[in-house]
């Protein structure tokens, strides 16, 4: 009888060792998770101040100045748009943005801006065109 006793005893510090190491690996992939979130977050941002800088840049330049930029992001950013024609948004992985806030909303971007190319910002009569160049 003891030893029966002595393996259902086991089962149960068996049962708990295995609930404790399950929950150590869900709470270390909650801080991973986040910590992947804030990497990307920190590579949009310097991505989206950039572009926000050189069209900027183009309006304080005044009519027919032309920026060509480099738009060159890192990995984990996957897309740039103008947002409610006031600030640059870099998309990225994580499905959330990093924003950069512009001194113009007279732009002519529709969709999305191209990454990892080379682009030229235009200043045409006060209107600011971004195009692939």
């Amino acid at each position: 009888m003891a030893k029966a006793q002595l393996s259902v005893e086991m089962v149960i510090i068996a049962a708990v060792m295995i609930g404790l190491l399950l929950s150590m690996f869900l709470v270390n992939e909650n801080l991973r998770s986040g910590w992947e979130g804030q990497k990307e977050s920190l590579e949009a941002s310097p991505a989206a101040n950039q572009l926000a800088i050189a069209i900027n840049k183009a309006v304080a330049g005044g009519n027919g100045t032309s920026i060509t930029f480099a738009n060159l992001v890192g990995a984990d950013v996957t897309n740039m748009s103008i947002y409610d024609s006031r600030s640059v948004r870099a998309h990225y992985i994580a499905a959330s943005y990093s924003p950069a806030p512009r001194v113009t909303n007279n732009t002519n971007v529709t969709g999305a801006i191209p990454i990892n190319q080379g682009i030229i910002i235009r200043n045409i009569d006060g209107k600011i065109t971004i195009e692939a160049g």
